[in-house]
């Protein structure tokens, strides 16, 4: 005679394994959003950095690129 499935443990443990994964998936999402907010900085250091070293103010690169790219 077959085994009888015990079918709410299958179902518990397939439901824990989702939950492991939403939590596996909210912790790269967090990753995810701090490696973009640390590659957004240095993004911002290196035009800071060349707009330095060209004695270019904030408001002078604005101007420009508001004239060659309007909208």
């Amino acid at each position: 005679m077959a085994k009888k499935k015990n079918y709410e443990e299958l179902i518990s443990t397939i439901e824990q394994k989702i939950a492991d994964r939403k939590e596996q998936v909210k912790k790269l999402e967090a990753q995810l959003k701090e490696l973009r907010e640390e590659q957004s900085a240095e993004k911002n250091r290196e035009l800071l950095r060349i707009l330095d070293e060209r004695n270019i103010s904030a408001q002078d690169a604005i101007n420009v690129l508001n004239e060659r790219f309007p909208g």
